[in-house]
């Protein structure tokens, strides 16, 4: 998977298909940070489990180790408005 902050850069620009959509969120899903960010990636989050696109992390399942970081690794990035992303 390509670097979260360009995932969701081209996210956010409408830049991605599903199938790179789904891969996206069902990791931010499995690590967490799709409930650490902005509302709208928790809700659709949501909506995508809802709909059978992604689901619940089974026991065990674990997200990228990329997205694992602790909530504290994250910041505003102006590159990509309304985006985290990870400090180095």
């Amino acid at each position: 998977m390509a670097d979260i902050n360009e995932l969701i850069c081209a996210f956010e620009a409408g830049e991605l298909e599903d199938p790179e959509i789904f891969e996206m969120f069902q990791s931010m899903i499995n690590s967490g940070l799709a409930y650490r960010l902005q509302g709208s990636y928790g809700r659709t989050a949501e909506a995508l489990i809802s709909s059978g696109d992604c689901h619940d992390p089974q026991p065990g399942e674990a997200g990228d180790d990329e997205l694992s970081e602790s909530e504290d690794a994250y910041h505003w990035s102006p590159a990509c408005s309304g985006v985290f992303s990870t400090t180095t």
